[in-house]
């Protein structure tokens, strides 16, 4: 596990990367909120969270290939723009903004990344979160993506097993074929609920629209970054009582080493 003094750099460099994304989307107007955690921190904490160790944002996805294209371009030149399409080892439906003058490696993970912030995109949706929706396909479509391709040696018997058998079906065949399957057939953009579908947090991340709202500027250590308006109900929605630090053994960060690469 890394020490103190080094998630205090872990966050000085997610703080410089995360000034820079909210540069470029306030040049080019594009709309912006920070999402999990990251709101979280701002609320409870005006910063991160103590022991977290990187920033999740959300965009709504009618900018979000435009804003890939900006940051391939437009970003300083030891940040580098991470997608499913430019990296092998990444099978995620969003997007990250690394450094690489750091790596790091996760506790769950054989591969190594620099220090990073993640962007996903938001999409309209009509808020149904039955067995049957189209908003439930979404989420078991994007699990059997991750228990396909991910390295999951560390995680439940059941997943491993699930995870087996989808390698023996050979489904998916490619990390692309399920996005595709998503994107073609149950993405609707319509409706007046707002769901972010590849976060940590699965169908909880599907709030009403209002109450994303107007995006709002909220302190965040030295800086301010635009948020959730009702950041009230959004968390409850995430952390039931967000008010409630979690017990000492849940305050882990999910990094277990960092250096910085001269």
């Amino acid at each position: 596990m890394i020490t103190q003094q080094e998630l205090d750099k872990v966050h000085t460099y997610v703080l410089q990367i995360a000034k820079e994304f909210h540069s470029i989307c306030l040049a080019n107007g594009i709309t912006y909120y920070m999402l999990g955690g990251s709101m979280l921190g701002a609320v409870r904490h005006k910063g991160f969270i103590p022991w977290d160790d990187d920033m999740d944002f959300g965009v709504f996805r009618k900018d979000f290939e435009k804003l890939k294209t900006l940051l391939q371009s437009s970003i300083s030149k030891d940040l580098k723009l991470v997608s499913k399409e430019n990296t092998p080892n990444f099978y995620g439906g969003f997007i990250k903004i690394e450094n690489t003058k750091t790596q790091i490696q996760e506790i769950n993970s054989e591969f190594y990344s620099g220090v990073s912030i993640d962007i996903f995109p938001l999409d309209k949706t009509d808020g149904d979160t039955s067995f049957f929706s189209n908003n439930h396909k979404i989420n078991l479509l994007y699990h059997i993506n991750n228990y396909r391709f991910y390295d999951l040696k560390n995680y439940s018997f059941l997943k491993k097993m699930i995870s087996r058998c989808l390698h023996i079906l050979h489904f998916p065949k490619d990390k692309f074929q399920v996005f595709n399957i998503i994107e073609k057939r149950y993405l609707k953009n319509e409706g007046d609920y707002i769901a972010n579908h590849y976060g940590a947090w699965g169908m909880k991340e599907t709030v009403k629209e209002k109450v994303m709202g107007k995006p709002t500027l909220y302190d965040f250590e030295d800086t301010k970054f635009y948020g959730v308006e009702d950041y009230e109900e959004y968390l409850k929605a995430l952390y039931s009582d967000y008010t409630v630090l979690p017990q000492q053994d849940k305050r882990v960060t999910h990094i277990k080493s960092f250096k910085e690469i001269v």
